[in-house]
């Protein structure tokens, strides 16, 4: 993960770390991506660690606006140890409890589409051996972690705001595609 994270911020204009962030967040959140550019500092829980999803930004009338989650209903998300600490700095360096956690490099929305063009994804991924992941697999890798972890499947069906199980569904990542080690720095 860190090494599509960083492949991804070495290709974005002026090496912007954020795009990395939001894809080690996104995959370690089993999260949409609208979702992850609708995440706010007051939708954190610092004491459990809890992310309650509550939006997401998604392509609208006159550009990218936020609205309801995919499900219509808020979700709780937990936030894993090895990504808290990216949180944690975020989080600090909001004043505003309406402030958004992830941002392109000039404050606006994040889009799947923004994201692909500001990294250049499709030439990223291939680049590293990737070329089978498109955006919104990350989604689908973080539930496989759950799955792998063995966190009951009751558990990941509430999370990503699905009634189905990844593992009866087919949308999980392919075996062979699972080793992506989300390693420590």
């Amino acid at each position: 993960m860190c090494t599509l994270a960083d492949a991804l911020v070495e290709r974005s204009h002026g090496e912007f770390a954020g795009w990395g962030d939001v894809v080690k967040y996104g995959a370690c959140t089993a999260a949409r991506i609208g979702e992850v550019s609708g995440v706010r500092k007051e939708d954190i829980d610092w004491d459990t660690w809890m992310w309650t999803v509550r939006r997401q930004t998604t392509p609208g009338p006159g550009g990218l606006i936020d609205k309801g989650t995919k499900g219509k209903r808020a979700r709780t998300v937990p936030i894993i140890e090895e990504i808290r600490p990216m949180v944690a700095v975020r989080l600090d360096a909001l004043t505003d409890p309406h402030g958004r956690l992830f941002t392109g490099p000039r404050g606006g929305r994040i889009s799947t589409a923004v994201l692909r063009d500001a990294t250049h994804w499709d030439d990223v991924v291939s680049g590293i051996g990737f070329e089978w992941l498109r955006r919104h697999d990350l989604r689908h890798t973080g539930l496989t972690w759950l799955a792998d972890a063995g966190v009951p499947s009751t558990s990941y069906r509430r999370s990503p705001g699905t009634d189905r199980s990844p593992r009866h569904s087919g949308t999980c990542t392919p075996t062979a595609n699972r080793s992506w080690p989300l390693a420590r720095r």
